[in-house]
């Protein structure tokens, strides 16, 4: 609750009454009151005065009992008003006299003046008094003492001094009264004088705090008030001035700030403009990205799945080497489609790490696996140095990690001659800090200029011009390497010198899996022995730190020879023997195996680089990729591994379902349909194929599949649309999505649209062998682990088609487009361009595919002049009699 506070003129009345106020109510009453006590000790006084003379009148009468005379000295005092009653009492005090005749009571032992029932009572003694004879001194009286003869009372009435007395009140109160009045309207008017212009002036400041910067006060005060009134007036002046001359800034302002809104607003305009051209380009980026990945992975998995076919095939050593250049080109070709895709979709933040247990072990070989054919080509000695300590189980992103490895690791081995590359990984676990793994990555290549080290991390940037001339490549690996690893918490150093080498250290936090720590050391059999040949210092030494787990005795041996002259070789358990990187023919490792037989004859441990293929005679050999798997090594060598399943050494094998499946496959592309078929019948399932949605949904009135392998893009009733359908219908039927589009909002789509697994295209043959072997599992209730694709699927592609019936096929549709563009049919015009644009990537025929392509751009932008012009390029080139 706010204080409320007095006004000026309230404060001035007060502070000129209060003390006036006091003083006449001081003086008043001290006046009245001394008034008032001088009439009572005037009463007392009379009446004492009388009482003392009747006693001393008296002192004959009462000796003598004369009433008449006491009668006679009463009548005459008795005649005044204040005196009501004159008693006259004997020495015993009996009543000899009185002049009224009330009621009374008189007590007398009574020394001071009492009142009682309204009048004073005064009694007097009377005493004898000796008259002195001094002339005659026989005659003096013989004691001085006086002899009470009698009293007398004298009752006075207290009426008339208790109304003199009011009378006196009443003129004093009046007096006070009229002092006030008079004092109040001097104050009054006095105070006006003053509240007044300070009043004025107090309004004056509220019409100026209003905003009324022209009101004046009146100059017509005196003495300091007309000072005040001045100068309130010259600072109102200036505040008005000042006012005006800020309404015209503020105004001048107010016009410019108007116009660069004005103009803001038009560049939001523009800039609401360009950013959804931006936006539409985006999105048109993305169908591009989506589109060209279907169109690049659809001819591509075909070419893959092919290529891998005829791998198994009898060929020559000229096919053979044809064969291996379509397999390293398709697979850089699928490199560089990745790499584009990744890069987009780190830009626009569609890529999310996860967070999964897996064995770190593992994923680093399976990279090292798939570099090691290309090291070993070039004779580089590719090594791996891993602690004894590292946990058996690390939390992570393992597709992202080994993107990033691979990526690393690749460069290296791309960008090195001569030498070796080191993998080294190491645990940091400094104090008060979270552990990390750092994987450094060390190759003696080419290096780096010191002024481009700072550009290798941007998009589409290599080391220089000469590089990308000399080695080629997308320049996004290290871009994609770089995010991704900042993604997962981690961060990458490079430090290389020009001519030298590089060397990427790789440091991520360290965050324990399900397993733990790495195992302790094994138990096995101390007496058996074994020997090591390595000629390569760094594999020996990582070699040596992996054999350190073992209970046997280790002796490394620099020459074949040494093995003769260890103490007993019946101790010895095995030997384990590295090939050179340079000397992987088979007729130089028979040799070196016939020189460790001459030598002694445990088993053999051959570490092969690359894994490349021998054709060797030697008793209890064992082959294994160089650098070798630690838990292989392990199991090779007869003891338990940490890992249980830890895969063999031989990849040879047949791979068969453990129960027939029935799956309908939906290809519109009849040749990645027979591919798909083609590889499902060679694993033992039960195919069935159609070209369209609708297609689906008739196949399931008649028969019910196991399994639906859906693919995208199809005329009519696409995958999506059909998948949809399905799901109202049948919820629990297993659906797989086949499509060569990466683009992360399709994926999403088809999720949503309800398939249960997704497979992209060029189809990894392993992964759909593990979905098959999933499938197999819900259907029987027991888990199947899968086997390699072996011998079982081989098939020539030939017996698959003849350029005759492709030449046939393109003329068909060539032949089926025409009519469609007479008909103006542009859907089917793009749906047998689709399948144009398929055949001709899968069979490498570059003038049908640009064709092709153009036909399909112009069928989506309906240009009826450019489709003309498109279709009849495509029906020359059909009619050819060659369509190379």
């Amino acid at each position: 609750m706010a204080k409320r506070t007095l006004s000026i003129r309230t404060r001035v009345m007060a502070l000129t009454l209060l003390p006036m106020t006091l003083l006449a109510l001081i003086l008043g009453s001290y006046f009245t009151l001394t008034r008032v006590a001088e009439i009572r000790e005037d009463l007392l006084e009379r009446g004492q005065s009388i009482a003392r003379l009747m006693a001393s009148a008296a002192e004959f009468g009462v000796l003598s009992g004369n009433r008449e005379l006491l009668s006679n000295l009463s009548s005459g005092p008795i005649t005044h008003d204040e005196v009501a009653d004159i008693l006259f009492y004997d020495a015993d005090f009996r009543l000899l006299y009185r002049s009224s005749r009330f009621d009374i009571e008189i007590e007398r032992d009574l020394l001071e003046p009492r009142q009682f029932k309204g009048t004073w009572h005064f009694i007097q003694p009377i005493n004898s008094r000796t008259p002195p004879l001094q002339d005659n001194p026989e005659l003096l009286p013989i004691s001085t003492e006086s002899e009470t003869l009698g009293w007398v009372a004298v009752l006075i009435s207290a009426q008339p001094t208790v109304q003199r007395q009011q009378e006196i009140l009443l003129r004093g109160a009046g007096l006070t009264l009229i002092c006030l009045l008079v004092t109040l309207l001097l104050a009054n008017r006095f105070g006006r004088r003053i509240t007044r212009p300070v009043m004025g002036l107090t309004r004056l400041i509220e019409r100026l705090q209003r905003g009324e910067l022209d009101a004046r006060a009146d100059t017509s005060y005196t003495g300091e008030l007309r000072t005040l009134a001045s100068g309130i007036n010259r600072l109102a002046a200036r505040v008005q001035e000042s006012n005006q001359q800020f309404e015209y800034r503020v105004e001048s302002a107010t016009r410019r700030l108007t116009q660069t809104l004005r103009h803001l607003e038009r560049r939001n305009r523009e800039l609401q403009i360009e950013r959804l051209r931006a936006d539409d380009a985006n999105r048109a980026k993305d169908e591009f990205l989506a589109r060209m990945s279907h169109e690049l992975r659809t001819p591509l998995t075909s070419v893959l799945g092919f290529t891998e076919l005829l791998n198994q095939t009898r060929l020559d050593k000229e096919q053979t080497r044809y064969l291996e250049i379509i397999t390293r080109t398709s697979g850089l070709l699928l490199t560089i489609i990745d790499d584009i895709l990744d890069f987009s979709r780190l830009e626009s933040n569609a890529i999310h790490i996860e967070s999964l247990s897996f064995d770190f072990v593992q994923s680093l070989f399976d990279v090292i696996d798939a570099q090691s054919p290309t090291a070993a080509g070039k004779g580089l000695e590719l090594t791996v140095d891993i602690p004894p300590d590292l946990p058996l189980q690390i939390q992570g992103d393992p597709s992202r990690l080994s993107q990033v490895l691979n990526n690393l690791i690749g460069n290296a081995v791309k960008f090195t001659e001569r030498g070796e590359i080191n993998v080294r990984v190491s645990l940091a676990r400094l104090p008060l800090s979270d552990p990390r793994l750092l994987i450094t990555v060390r190759d003696t290549g080419i290096g780096i200029p010191a002024s481009r080290i700072g550009q290798l991390f941007s998009a589409f940037t290599q080391g220089d011009s000469s590089i990308s001339r000399r080695f080629g490549g997308s320049g996004l690996g290290l871009v994609i390497a770089h995010r991704l690893t900042e993604l997962m918490g981690g961060r990458i150093t490079l430090d290389s010198i020009d001519g030298s080498g590089t060397e990427i250290q790789l440091d991520l936090p360290l965050r324990y899996g399900d397993g733990g720590q790495a195992p302790l050391c094994l138990d096995g059999d101390l007496s058996r022995e074994l020997a090591v040949f390595e000629p390569h210092h760094g594999s020996r030494a990582a070699l040596l730190r992996q054999l350190r787990q073992l209970p046997q005795t280790i002796h490394q041996v620099r020459r074949i020879e040494e093995l003769s002259e260890l103490t007993d070789p019946a101790q010895l358990g095995g030997v384990v023997l590295a090939i050179n990187p340079q000397d992987t023919s088979s007729r130089s490792v028979q040799s070196l195996c016939d020189r460790v037989r001459a030598q002694t004859q445990a088993p053999l441990i051959l570490l092969i680089p690359g894994r490349k293929p021998l054709r060797l005679h030697v008793g209890q050999l064992h082959l294994l990729s160089k650098p070798p798997r630690p838990y292989e090594l392990l199991h090779l060598l007869g003891l338990p591994t940490p890992v249980p399943g830890a895969a063999a050494p031989e990849l040879l094998g047949n791979a068969h379902l453990p129960y027939p499946l029935k799956v309908l496959v939906a290809e519109d592309n009849e040749f990645n349909a027979l591919l798909v078929r083609r590889l499902l019948e060679g694993v033992g399932a039960q195919v069935s194929c159609v070209g369209s949605g609708l297609e689906v949904l008739e196949h399931l009135e008649q028969q019910m599949p196991d399994l639906i392998l859906m693919d995208v893009h199809m005329p009519g009733m696409d995958g999506i649309q059909a998948t949809r359908t399905i799901r109202e219908r049948l919820p629990e039927l297993p659906i797989v999505a086949l499509t060569a589009n990466v683009v992360p909002h399709e994926h999403k789509a088809l999720f949503e649209a309800g398939v249960d697994d997704l497979l992209l295209k060029p189809i990894n043959v392993p992964e759909l062998l593990r979905m098959l072997l999933q499938q197999c599992e819900l259907k029987t209730g027991q888990s199947a682990e899968a086997t390699p694709i072996g011998a079982q699927l081989e098939a020539s592609v030939e017996s698959l088609t003849t350029p005759e019936q492709l030449q046939q096929e393109v003329r068909r549709l060539s032949e089926a487009i025409m009519q469609s563009l007479w008909q103006r049919d542009r859907n089917k015009i793009r749906s047998h361009a689709h399948q144009l644009l398929g055949m001709a990537g899968l069979y490498e025929m570059p003038v049908l595919e640009g064709a092709t392509a153009e036909l399909h751009q112009a069928a989506l932008d309906g240009n009826m002049r450019a489709l003309w012009m498109a279709c009849s390029r495509l029906c020359r080139i059909a009619q050819q009699d060659s369509l190379e």
